[in-house]
C-alpha cells in the first residue's frame, strides 16, 4: 500500500488528476479510474455539489482506492467496495492523519456534467 504522502506527491506531479464534476448523479459522492491512454495516471471525480465533508470524505475513499492497488486486483467490484466502506467507518485506520487535503479540492480542476 502506498503511504498518503505518496499519494499527494501523485496529485503534486500529475499522476492523478482531481476534478470536481458539478451534476454528477446525487448519490455518487465520487469515482476513480485510470486514463486508458495513460495508464499510468489516475483521475478522481468528486460531486462538485456535495458538501465539503462529503467531498473530503469522498476524496479520501478514492485515494484510498489508489493507495491500496485496487485496479490491480483481482476481485470484484463488491469485495473492493465493501473493504474500502469498512475503512472508510474506521477512518480509513489513520491513513491520512496528519495529510491536509483540502488544498487539493481548493486546487480542483472544476468541470459541469452535460448528460443532453
Amino acid at each position: 500500500m502506498k503511504q498518503a504522502r505518496e499519494l499527494t506527491s501523485m496529485i503534486d506531479s500529475g499522476m492523478v488528476h482531481v476534478i470536481l464534476v458539478h451534476g454528477m448523479c446525487g448519490k455518487c459522492g465520487g469515482v476513480c479510474g485510470i486514463y486508458p491512454e495513460e495508464p499510468d495516471v489516475f483521475y478522481i471525480w468528486l460531486n462538485g455539489d456535495a458538501s465539503e465533508y462529503n467531498i473530503l470524505s469522498s476524496f479520501k475513499h478514492e485515494l484510498w482506492h489508489i493507495g491500496r492497488g485496487d485496479f490491480d486486483r483481482n476481485c470484484s467490484v463488491q469485495e473492493i467496495e465493501a473493504a474500502a466502506h469498512k475503512a472508510q467507518e474506521k477512518n480509513f485506520y489513520g491513513y491520512f492523519d496528519g495529510v491536509n487535503l483540502i488544498p487539493y479540492i481548493k486546487n480542483a480542476e472544476v468541470m459541469t456534467a452535460d448528460y443532453n
